[in-house]
């Protein structure tokens, strides 16, 4: 008699964006785990970022759908379904998706908040500082740990960086994304959940001291760089770093290296020594239930308080809950089986990025070709320790952010050029983004953001702070 196969006569139902050539991609090896496992698989498209016709496919679904899409899109879905929780034997590196392959700070704060695994992310992209460790040596000079660090070098830069400019990315597109990673640092509370807007009372947060603090100390960090910031990307100041026009750089490695989408050719000046450290950590926090900045440590010593941002675009899997029946259990296998071992050298280059402790081994899929020699073991050591850390901040986490990022840029911008003052401008933010929440409507909006953050979707009342798993902050 024949060994029944596990899914024998179960649909898998894959949903992706259209664009990736995903369903002709993983044909071949779909056909084959269907063959060994007597599942049914099936992939089905929808249009990039277009929230209607994804919610229409996954009603028309038969099964739960593994469902793959980017952060702006998942954060608006949420405004009207549920996430379902990964079944526990999905879990397992030999069924499944290898939960704890995941580095801890994106297993944690984004995959499962709370410990309850409710995504996989695939990619989930971060800055770092690109400097010319060459020129900082000879001029006696270290990287930067703290902010203020960061702000010393910049003014000293005629001093020490060898006639060459340092570069930020202001442009348009990233403004307010990189705004927002010099601030969390300073913004995000070890003890409390809400960094952007207050979960109970909905009340934006961005006029805050710890924004406005940044934008102060942004606006005085700009006056030491050349007008070409308001027209760079990270992408580009790493350039710049690595053809050697440039003495430090905020940056990130393109995706899916070398033969990534937003690989650009690089012509690696010679005789430079690069060097790569993580952004600065703030001194001093603020904290949202007394008002106030607080600065840490004892006897003389001071506490760094470090968070990073991510999630300004990426990709994650998961599954929404629904009326159909059966489980997500063969979905999630034959994800597994398209994604390979490491969840990154099997699909196309650039779908994913770093976010597995294996993928750390093959560091041709995560970093651009021009980094040599310690260049590449030092930036997957700081990519790893920013990811393994529990202060990841997802960008804007609820429903229309790029609406959210709109009204921001345009007063951060007069901001930075001296015609409004910080405080101001991020009033006028935090009067629109009011607004906003209250065209989006107030139960939209928190469930999105609570789902999110891992709360759920309760919203009669707030969770009780004393109820929060040990180790976990209290919810606000």
């Amino acid at each position: 008699m024949l060994e029944r196969r596990p899914f024998e006569g179960q649909q898998a139902l894959l949903v992706v964006p259209a664009g990736d050539g995903l369903p002709e991609l993983w044909d071949a090896p779909l056909r084959e785990w269907g063959v060994q496992t007597g599942g049914r698989p099936v992939v089905r498209e929808y249009p990039r970022d277009d929230q209607a016709a994804l919610q229409s496919v996954l009603a028309d679904g038969a099964s739960p759908a593994v469902t793959l899409l980017n952060f702006d899109l998942l954060a608006d879905v949420l405004a009207d379904l549920d996430l379902e929780r990964l079944p526990e034997s999905s879990l397992s590196a030999e069924s499944g998706v290898a939960w704890e392959d995941l580095l801890p700070g994106i297993r944690d704060r984004i995959g499962g908040p709370r410990r309850k695994p409710q995504m996989v992310p695939l990619r989930a992209p971060l800055l770092v500082c690109y400097y010319r460790s060459d020129l900082l040596e000879q001029a006696g000079l270290k990287p930067p740990v703290t902010w203020d660090d960061y702000s010393a070098l910049l003014a000293r830069v005629p001093q020490w960086g060898g006639g060459l400019p340092a570069v930020e990315p202001w442009s348009e597109s990233f403004r307010v994304t990189w705004f927002l990673s010099r601030a969390v640092s300073s913004a995000r509370h070890p003890d409390n959940y809400s960094v952007f807007v207050d979960l109970d009372s909905l009340k934006p947060m961005i006029d805050n001291t710890a924004f406005t603090r940044a934008l102060e100390q942004a606006r005085t960090d700009v006056s030491h760089l050349s007008e070409e910031i308001w027209q760079l990307g990270p992408l580009d100041c790493r350039r710049l770093v690595l053809e050697g026009k440039a003495c430090l750089g905020i940056g990130l490695e393109p995706q899916g290296g070398a033969n990534g989408p937003t690989a650009t050719p690089v012509l690696r000046a010679e005789g430079i020594s690069l060097g790569i450290c993580a952004l600065p950590a703030a001194t001093a926090v603020f904290n949202p239930n007394k008002g106030v900045m607080e600065a840490g440590g004892n006897r003389g010593t001071r506490r760094l308080y470090r968070s990073h941002l991510t999630g300004w675009e990426g990709l994650v899997a998961c599954v929404f809950k629904g009326n159909v029946q059966g489980s997500s259990v063969p979905a999630w296998n034959a994800l597994s089986q398209v994604a390979g071992s490491d969840w990154l050298s099997r699909l196309p280059p650039g779908l994913a990025g770093l976010t597995r402790e294996s993928q750390l081994a093959d560091a041709s899929w995560i970093i651009g070709p021009e980094l040599s020699g310690t260049e590449a073991p030092e930036y997957l050591a700081t990519a790893a320790e920013i990811l393994r850390d529990q202060g990841l901040v997802l960008q804007l986490p609820f429903p229309r952010r790029s609406e959210f990022a709109r009204l921001l840029s345009g007063p951060l911008m007069a901001a930075l050029q001296g015609q409004q003052p910080a405080q101001s401008a991020l009033e006028q933010v935090a009067s629109d983004w009011q607004s906003l929440i209250t065209e989006i409507g107030p139960e939209r909006f928190r469930r999105s953001y609570r789902q999110l953050l891992g709360l759920g979707v309760r919203t009669d009342s707030p969770p009780n702070p004393r109820r929060n798993t040990p180790g976990e902050p209290p919810a606000r």
